[in-house]
């Protein structure tokens, strides 16, 4: 029997998207590291003992897109012994408003990425957290918001999830210092616009 344009023409869009959902919902291995501030660095300050990362359980992610939790490694032994933690997101990548509202929510206009602080309205997700340093316990919400070029994982940015912290920006004749100091004025937590070598590492160092 001759199947009517009709009817074949609405199969063909169902195939497409179908599959064009199953690209755009794609999982992916989301990974973002806090490492201890290169001491030897002008922006630094010297460098932490111990970094551990704990998920809350909060998080937002796209309408649609997969979420299949977290997972946080100590990856100190990877990285010649400077302690170093590593957070894997797995979920998809595609941005929208509600995992940027539940960033600014939390963080209001107060956040640190590859670049600086950044104004955002679509991020792909956000998720909360304990960045534990030197045993001492500071609230904070990452989220990621794109894939830059040539890069394996991915651009972060980091916000508090409590009071007291505060943004800093230094420029120097060869680098610009960004970074965050927690309430208590103990640490910094931030990236080096230029020198540092990617968009997914948040560097963490005591206060002078």
């Amino acid at each position: 029997m001759r199947m009517s344009i009709q009817v074949r023409a609405s199969i063909l869009v169902c195939l497409i998207g179908s599959t064009f959902s199953t690209w755009a919902a794609t999982e992916h291995d989301n990974t973002v590291d806090f490492s201890s501030w290169p001491s030897a660095h002008a922006c630094g300050g010297s460098q932490v003992n111990s970094i551990v990362f704990y998920y809350t359980g909060e998080y937002s992610v796209t309408d649609g897109q997969p979420w299949d939790g977290v997972t946080t490694n100590n990856i100190t032994s990877q990285k010649g012994g400077v302690p170093t933690y590593q957070v894997d997101v797995f979920a998809g990548r595609k941005a929208s408003q509600p995992p940027a509202d539940f960033f600014i929510q939390r963080a209001g206009t107060i956040n640190i990425g590859v670049s600086g602080a950044a104004q955002f309205d679509a991020l792909n997700f956000a998720l909360t957290g304990v960045l534990e340093i030197e045993g001492n316990d500071y609230q904070v919400v990452i989220g990621q918001v794109g894939v830059m070029a040539g890069e394996p994982n991915n651009i972060w940015y980091l916000g508090p999830n409590e009071s007291g912290f505060n943004y800093v920006k230094t420029v120097y004749s060869y680098d610009q210092c960004e970074y965050l100091t927690t309430p208590d004025g103990k640490y910094r937590i931030g990236m080096v616009w230029k020198t540092m070598p990617n968009s997914y590492t948040f560097y963490v160092s005591k206060s002078p």
